[in-house]
């Protein structure tokens, strides 16, 4: 009942749910995707002369229709492609195909093995031990993917004419802990970047589910190993400009022997820590610099010595590595602040820039919500708690002294 109250409140949510049960089934691709770009977009779709990634997309649905699309995205058929032009040694062997679910003979199968539709996403039933495989639940999920014209919703035309199919192929079973999934995306036929999913959706730590974008700008690294991976990328590609950007548990809990060992290493990479006393994404519980007396949801009675031990001071420690080159505290709470905090950004990037060595920069930073606060009163916490403690300042500029 709330879900349903929800989708009448809001008119999208309204159209989205329609979308789903197939009501707009009868509207021609043209339409179909201007209405629905502009329903999840915002903007109207520039068809005639489309600059975004997303609209080229949707030109792409439209006007670039070849029919080795459609063998190419069949999943039955798209293997004896690959097979055929590579060779059948980089294929997962199929066990069987079928059209109807019935039609199956799973004794013939072997203990282990996956099920899958070859039109859709997501239509596949995994299967570990045979003897526990639930066949009602099974047929009723094949079932139900069947009947779905995968092209109708989102006009994917490669999709239209795949006949709905269900195969059976050899369950693969991994050496190591996760497998890596690797998607290739071509401009023009050439590969210009690769997304790279590995680890489990719902793990934590160092088994968290992450997404990686190599050859742009940007890569998602597992918490605490911001600096192992900037250092990979810093010393595969000594001429890009590397820099990191971290919470304090990050930094200075799970990742706080990559981040010292980064700067004892004097690797030539620019880290920014953002200080704001809690693990502010997760809860607001104790992180490595709460305050002392500070109550947090893991320390409702307040940060005590005696039993979580002192609050680390970052910048000091990264002040006394060696292989650091500047190391400074700033705060956001004032306009000044602001600008000195510009500053020593600059200078952390200048120090990497000219190869002297690591450079680092910790921002005293609120956090209104764990805190309980509006913001005005959480900078007024800043500048009167957190500031006595963590004192701004340079604690290192090796230029100073050259």
């Amino acid at each position: 009942m709330k879900r349903f109250l929800k989708i009448i409140k809001n008119p999208k949510l309204v159209l989205f749910y329609l979308e789903s049960k197939g009501l707009f089934n009868f509207l021609p691709d043209k339409i179909y995707l201007k209405l629905f770009y502009r329903l999840r977009i915002g903007n109207k779709l520039n068809l005639d002369n489309p600059k975004t990634f997303n609209e080229k997309l949707q030109w792409l649905k439209l006007y670039n229709r070849k029919d080795i699309y459609t063998t190419m995205v069949d999943k039955y058929e798209a293997k004896k492609y690959v097979s055929d032009s590579i060779g059948e040694e980089y294929i997962i062997p199929t066990l069987g195909v079928w059209d109807n679910f019935d039609d199956i003979d799973f004794d013939s199968l072997p203990n282990q093995f996956v099920l899958k539709c070859t039109h859709d996403s997501g239509g596949l039933i995994i299967c570990k031990d045979k003897s526990k495989l639930d066949l009602k639940k099974a047929r009723k999920k094949i079932n139900k993917t069947l009947r779905i014209n995968y092209y109708k919703h989102g006009r994917e035309w490669p999709y239209k004419n795949v006949k709905p199919r269900i195969i059976a192929e050899k369950f693969v079973k991994l050496n190591g802990p996760e497998c890596a999934e690797y998607k290739f995306f071509c401009f023009n036929g050439k590969v210009k970047c690769i997304l790279v999913c590995k680890g489990d959706a719902h793990g934590l730590g160092e088994n968290q589910r992450t997404n990686d974008f190599l050859d742009v700008d940007s890569v998602e690294a597992p918490h605490g190993r911001a600096l192992a991976v900037g250092t990979g990328v810093k010393r595969a590609k000594p001429n890009q400009v590397v820099f990191s950007y971290q919470g304090d548990g990050d930094f200075a809990s799970i990742g706080l022997a990559e981040s010292l060992h980064a700067a004892l290493r004097g690797e030539k990479l620019t880290a920014i820590c953002i200080n704001n006393t809690t693990y502010g994404m997760t809860g607001g519980q104790l992180g490595p610099t709460t305050l002392i007396g500070q109550k947090t949801t893991t320390s409702p009675m307040g940060r005590n010595v005696e039993y979580y031990g002192y609050p680390i001071k970052i910048a000091e420690h990264v002040a006394l590595c060696e292989g650091t080159a500047y190391a400074a505290r700033v705060s956001l709470d004032t306009v000044a602040n602001i600008k000195k905090a510009k500053q020593a950004i600059k200078k952390a990037f200048e120090v990497q820039l000219n190869g002297l060595g690591f450079g680092f920069v910790e921002v005293l930073a609120t956090c209104p919500t764990n805190w309980r606060m509006t913001p005005e009163q959480a900078h007024e916490r800043v500048r009167t708690e957190m500031m006595k403690h963590y004192v701004p300042g340079v604690y290192k500029d090796i230029t100073e002294t050259k």
